[in-house]
């Protein structure tokens, strides 16, 4: 296709010499007749040389590009070779969903957009002995319109405490617990009992949240369940954040939950509803002379009847700040009578009753004991 149609118009012209020089004697007018008819099959010739040169091959490069509800931008290239026998321009318009096939080459290009929730990390905690606990109280005791709450294992009085505060200040407390943690132990019946909103999680397998959200903008969350295992025994994690946005995704979470949680079982007390209760925490000897540790039985709680009947204690709990839990065997105390709780190990007596503990149980610098009945309706309770 290199040759151009000027070579082809001069070929042409010495065709034309050749005929001339061979027939001299032809007449005029038959000469030009040969001359058109030349001419004619020249201009077919030239004609199908430019129609053949005209053929061009052209691509299409079409840009699809889609938004999904993520804030991520995908951007589809794709590039396909088609070839037209004409000289005009095509343009392809296309819209999704593209459908690639495999002659086709396509080139995919992703960009996501990350959107960061805005806030503060204002805490990191760690356990064992890390102050998780006394942060999660702490940020309850300043709640002043909601305290929403997803937990797994909750049996700390302390944090109890001050969701029963929260509560009669007039906070809007709801708690759901895991309903297999649902137990003897556990902080349930007690905030029952006070009229706290408390539910079981009715998830089949298990609600393993361990997550408070205050005020709609405190969110303290991580691996940290609400107990003694937790605070004084096992590696655990609290993360405390200021955001109305991180705490905006959980309530949507606890709402789900909460509105397919239901009331676990009220425990029936064996307690005569016209029996006046009057035990009380007599004294604590926190500090123990000299090593705690090498002399635990002088660490002890003095628990008296200070009303005139007798009155099973069975079942009963004495708990330290930490959750730390002494229960009660079957036992009765007579009115007047004083019965006294050993931190170490002996022999249970009518006046002396051992927590059988290898470690020292009260703080020397401060804590709380709480004594609860067989329901865990707190009875008394002693700081310092």
């Amino acid at each position: 296709m290199a040759k151009t149609w000027k070579h082809y118009l001069k070929a042409g012209k010495q065709l034309n010499c050749v005929l001339g020089h061979y027939q001299p004697k032809m007449s005029k007018s038959v000469r030009w007749i040969e001359i058109t008819i030349g001419l004619i099959v020249l201009g077919a010739i030239l004609g199908t040389l430019l129609s053949l040169q005209n053929v061009a091959t052209t691509t299409s490069l079409s840009t699809i590009t889609s938004t999904n509800t993520t804030h991520s931008v995908t951007t589809y290239t794709s590039t396909s070779s088609r070839t037209f026998t004409a000289t005009s321009t095509e343009t392809l318009t296309k819209t999704l969903p593209v459908t690639v096939t495999s002659s086709t080459h396509v080139t995919v290009t992703t960009t996501v957009t990350s959107v960061q929730p805005s806030g503060e990390v204002v805490g990191v905690y760690f356990s064992p002995k890390g102050g998780c606990a006394s942060q999660v109280a702490y940020w309850i005791s300043r709640a002043n319109s909601s305290v929403h709450i997803l937990i797994y294992s909750f049996t700390l009085p302390n944090i109890g405490d001050e969701l029963i505060k929260a509560k009669n200040r007039g906070v809007d407390v709801k708690v759901v617990f895991e309903k297999s943690q649902v137990s003897q132990y556990s902080q349930y019946f007690r905030l029952a009992s006070a009229d706290l909103d408390v539910r079981n999680d009715t998830n089949p397998d298990l609600m393993h949240d361990k997550v408070a959200i205050i005020d709609g903008y405190i969110t303290i969350t991580g691996s940290f369940n609400w107990s003694n295992a937790a605070e004084n025994d096992n590696d655990e994690n609290l993360v405390v954040i200021k955001s109305s946005d991180v705490a905006g995704r959980y309530e949507t979470v606890f709402q789900r939950i909460w509105s397919s949680s239901t009331s676990a079982p009220t425990k029936t007390t064996t307690t005569s509803t016209t029996q006046q209760i009057t035990v009380v925490i007599y004294e604590v000897h926190y500090d123990a002379a000299g090593d705690d540790w090498n002399n635990l039985n002088d660490e002890y709680v003095a628990i008296k009847n200070v009303g005139c009947a007798a009155l099973s204690l069975t079942g009963w709990r004495l708990m330290d700040l930490a959750g730390h839990t002494f229960i009660f065997p079957g036992f009765s105390l007579n009115p007047g009578a004083t019965v006294t709780v050993y931190t170490g190990s002996g022999t249970n007596t009518a006046t002396a009753l051992y927590w059988g503990s290898g470690s020292p149980i009260w703080n020397n610098d401060h804590d709380t004991a709480y004594l609860y009945d067989q329901n865990m309706n707190l009875i008394d309770k002693k700081s310092w």
